[in-house]
């Protein structure tokens, strides 16, 4: 009787947890007025220059990153990428290098069933936001058995989280552990899972690790989903049961991202002139 009370208790303490997790409805933060902006596949936040959002087009642009200003959806600078090109660039991520905070492009879509370069670049968060061109820090160079990729996640420690983008949603999660960085040798996963959540699209199409590690959000076409991981592993985080949250319906949504502060989210979606839309945290986990 008291093993049974004792798991009614952790039963109830957890579901209070996910109960008090709660984003509002949305909204239309502002509209991209820039046409190159067209394929907006990759989403993230700076995290040194407030108020600023990294996007890239997939395949068919150029080496090039741009950053929006999240006031207004001007954009505040082009960043093109020295050295590499975008072959299909699907997703983008911040997060430390070192000391410093890095832009992670991720360079893992099959383009036209070519098949994916599996490479995950990045590059130093530029101290001044104005057009210029930046060099690479290091990159990452990966195999596994996934034909398409559209999410890069990156954890405090700078360990690399990819999904791959299947028909039914049941893409793979794989760990790459921050050593590969610059080693020149191409890596495969120390350990990966499949995921659970079923889906009637090619899917999932983004995702990303808050800036303490802590919670993971994953995008489907038409969900998003929350887990919380205070013990850093992703892994067997993606076996629980998620948090489904709010979402603005896009027709061509493939991007989510934390804020900076990873509190509040933003999605976007692909096409001309897209809406970028807002979902601002109402209360938190409890602990």
């Amino acid at each position: 009787m008291l093993l049974l009370n004792l798991g009614l208790f952790v039963a109830i303490i957890c579901g209070a947890q996910s109960a008090d997790l709660k984003f509002d409805s949305g909204i239309n933060k502002c509209k991209l007025d820039n046409r190159e902006i067209d394929e907006a596949s990759g989403l993230a936040a700076s995290q040194i220059h407030p108020g600023i959002l990294y996007m890239e087009n997939d395949k068919g642009d150029t080496n090039r990153i741009f950053a929006v200003d999240t006031t207004n959806c001007h954009m505040a600078a082009m960043l093109t990428i020295a050295g590499v090109d975008n072959y299909d660039w699907e997703d983008l991520a911040v997060g430390p290098c070192g000391s410093n905070s890095c832009i992670y492009i991720a360079e893992t879509g099959d383009h036209a069933e070519d098949g994916a370069k599996n490479i995950i670049y990045r590059v130093r968060e530029p101290a001044i936001m104005k057009n210029q061109t930046l060099q690479l820090d290091s990159q990452l160079h990966f195999k596994w058995g996934e034909p398409d990729c559209e999410t890069v996640m990156i954890t405090p420690n700078e360990d690399v989280y990819t999904v791959s983008k299947v028909v039914g949603g049941h893409g793979r999660l794989a760990k790459f552990s921050h050593t590969a960085w610059g080693s020149g040798k191409t890596v495969a996963a120390e350990a990966s899972v499949v995921l659970n959540q079923s889906s009637s699209h090619h899917d999932p199409v983004g995702g990303d690790i808050s800036l303490d590690g802590k919670e993971m959000l994953i995008k489907y076409k038409q969900h998003v989903y929350y887990w919380h991981v205070p013990d850093g592993d992703y892994i067997k985080a993606v076996t629980s049961v998620p948090i489904e949250l709010p979402i603005i319906k896009e027709k061509r949504g493939e991007s989510v991202c934390w804020d900076a502060r990873g509190i509040d989210y933003y999605t976007i979606s692909e096409g001309k002139l897209p809406d970028l839309h807002y979902f601002k945290r109402t209360s938190s986990i409890i602990g």
